[in-house]
């Protein structure tokens, strides 16, 4: 069975690009366009999704502040944050990991490997 990725980034292109690596990758993706969208998906399937993709700098609520209400709905999410801007994380769980934009299929894949090793 395929792992299923939830997707969260305002930026069409990086929805498209990253869910098409995802696919190649063998993952099955659902994309939302906004963090709060993202959320909504993420109350109804939270059980069926094995990994978000959260990008940190969405226009409606920040990265960090997602991260966290996903935590109180599930506390053993699995969040890899995202961004093309160097990011203080404090304030994010211990656990979350981070990748730099723009990342290749390469390193997005090899982070994907340390998840779920």
């Amino acid at each position: 069975m395929k792992r299923l990725v939830l997707l969260i980034d305002d930026e069409e292109i990086i929805r498209m690009t990253t869910g098409e690596i995802l696919e190649e990758l063998g993952f099955d993706v659902i994309s939302a366009g906004t963090g709060l969208e993202g959320l909504d998906v993420y109350k109804s399937d939270h059980s069926r999704i094995d990994l978000v993709i959260l990008d940190m700098t969405l226009p409606d609520i920040t990265g960090v502040e997602l991260f966290a209400e996903m935590k109180k709905i599930s506390n053993d999410v699995k969040i890899l944050l995202t961004s093309g801007y160097r990011h203080d994380m404090s304030g994010a769980d211990d656990d979350a990991m981070f990748i730099q934009k723009p990342y290749t299929m390469t390193d997005l894949d090899n982070r994907l490997k340390e998840i779920f090793s």
